[in-house]
């Protein structure tokens, strides 16, 4: 009887260190790349932010007569301007390159470091970013941007998982 609480209570001690050291793995891991997911994801919400104001350009317009289409098109104008002024403000001043140019910059910076499949995903919504400065077209953008955000979001929630090859101290 007693060997046997004994032999229960030394399992459940093992367990209990096993529980601490998974924990323990688990919060090192978190507190090692936490990081750059939360800035991978701050970047990749402000671009969603300037892409979904610039998608309410208005470009085109249908026929109307002469005199109605000067006031149309200044009416447009006028829309674009304030949508242009609106996501330069929520760039904080960025264009379209600089975008561009800081998720180059965060896949220089974190290749390596976190998840392949998303360093893959922001090179291809960088390539996006530089080819739409060339068009100045952004329509296309939103859906990759998205992507990308919703996948560093999957990765930040589950580092523990992502990262369980890893050894942090």
């Amino acid at each position: 009887m007693v060997s046997e609480k004994a032999l229960f209570s030394i399992g459940k001690g093992l367990i209990e260190r096993f529980k601490k050291v998974v924990r323990d793995k688990e919060r090192n891991l978190k507190d090692c790349y936490l990081p750059y997911y939360i800035e991978v994801e701050s970047t990749l919400s402000t671009h969603l932010l300037v892409i979904t104001i610039l998608n309410q350009e208005i470009t085109s317009c249908s026929h109307t007569a002469e005199e109605d289409m000067f006031k149309l098109m200044e009416g447009i104008d006028a829309h674009n301007n304030e949508l242009f002024d609106a996501a330069a403000h929520a760039a904080k001043g960025k264009t379209i390159k600089d975008m561009a140019r800081e998720v180059d910059s965060l896949v220089i910076k974190l290749k390596g470091t976190i998840n392949s499949s998303l360093i893959t995903s922001l090179e291809q919504y960088a390539r996006d970013l530089h080819e739409a400065d060339v068009i100045e077209e952004y329509h296309f953008l939103q859906d990759p941007c998205q992507n990308t955000l919703n996948l560093t979001r999957d990765f930040k929630a589950n580092i523990p998982s992502v990262h369980s090859s890893m050894h942090v101290q």
